[in-house]
């Protein structure tokens, strides 16, 4: 199996540790362009008065993003409605720890020397919800 990119999206490795392998078919992977990357990744939460916004620059030696591979980095989630392709992968989730659920779905596009995204998350932790939306995007400028 292809190794994860580094850059794989903030917001599901900070709300948990790790994925289940959810239902997605070995072979329909994300295609993006091997070389330098830069990522810009924009998150907002419910209990943040401003957005975290980080941008960097990654060498990505894989041509794609495997389903599987993304979804083996949280434990105890569930995974419906997955769908991917060449250009789009796409994903709902359900997670019970610590007291509390987590629901969310993602939404992945590329054109092979750019890709974006949107992750929507939203948690119950004794009786309060807190949201996190995660948009990011990304473009190959170059070699590694």
């Amino acid at each position: 199996m292809p190794a994860r990119p580094r850059f794989a999206p903030l917001a599901l490795l900070v709300l948990a540790s790790a994925l289940a392998a959810g239902g997605a078919r070995a072979g329909d992977a994300l295609q993006i362009e091997p070389g330098k990357w830069e990522m810009r990744i924009e998150i907002k939460s419910s209990m943040a008065s401003q957005p975290q916004v980080t941008t960097r620059t990654e060498c990505v030696t894989d041509g794609e993003w495997d389903p599987d591979a993304l979804m083996t980095e949280v434990e105890g989630c569930t995974f419906s409605d997955v769908s991917s392709s060449a250009t789009r992968l796409q994903w709902k989730l359900t997670c019970d720890a610590q007291g509390g659920r987590m629901t969310g779905e993602a939404d992945y596009r590329s054109a092979g020397d750019s890709v974006d995204g949107t992750m929507h998350m939203t948690m119950d932790a004794g009786g309060m919800a807190i949201t996190l939306d995660q948009r990011f995007a990304g473009r190959r400028v170059g070699d590694c």
